[in-house]
């Protein structure tokens, strides 16, 4: 009986909830597909009045300038170019299921604290470590206004973006 109800109450939980296909690209389909593939560095971001999807609320678009430090496919005179993205609006609730990307101009600073396999952490264990910004490696389409636009499309920019940074200074002993 108790099975029953576990499984019930399962279902009946699931039921208010969604979810969406995403689709699987390789390295080799995002190249094949893409106008420009690089690694850059992003110089702005500056808010656009750009609407996804002819939605009017929800998402809000973004202009990242970016700077090329090493073209794979694809040039760009002066090595600058724009890329158009969208980020959830914090202004008009929750935005269901599109995978945005944010751009970081800043590094990001993290203080580490080494742990014993007991859980207790170590006084001289411990570490400040700063991360410059990254690089990016981007595979893009260019849009018909000139700006380019995640080649795996605005629901799922995530897929079309990688970070590109040093290893961390970390070990393990193990």
């Amino acid at each position: 009986m108790k099975i029953i109800v576990a499984i019930s109450l399962l279902l009946m939980t699931a039921a208010g909830l969604q979810s969406r296909m995403i689709r699987f690209w390789s390295y080799a389909e995002m190249l094949k597909a893409s106008d420009l593939v690089v690694i850059a560095t992003p110089l702005s971001n500056t808010m656009t009045k750009d609407v996804f999807d002819g939605k009017t609320g929800g998402y809000v678009g973004i202009d990242t300038g970016f700077e090329i430090k090493q073209a794979i496919k694809g040039d760009i005179a002066g090595g600058k170019f724009t890329v158009l993205h969208f980020k959830h609006d914090p202004h008009s609730g929750w935005a269901d299921g599109m995978e945005v990307v944010l751009f970081r101009l800043k590094g990001i600073t993290m203080d580490v604290i080494s742990v014993q396999k007991e859980g207790a952490p170590r006084d001289n264990d411990k570490a400040h470590i700063s991360l410059p910004a990254p690089d990016y490696l981007l595979f893009l389409k260019k849009r018909d206004d000139g700006r380019y636009e995640p080649v795996t499309g605005q629901m799922d920019a995530m897929e079309s973006v990688r970070e590109v940074n040093r290893p961390l200074p970390f070990h393990n002993e193990e």
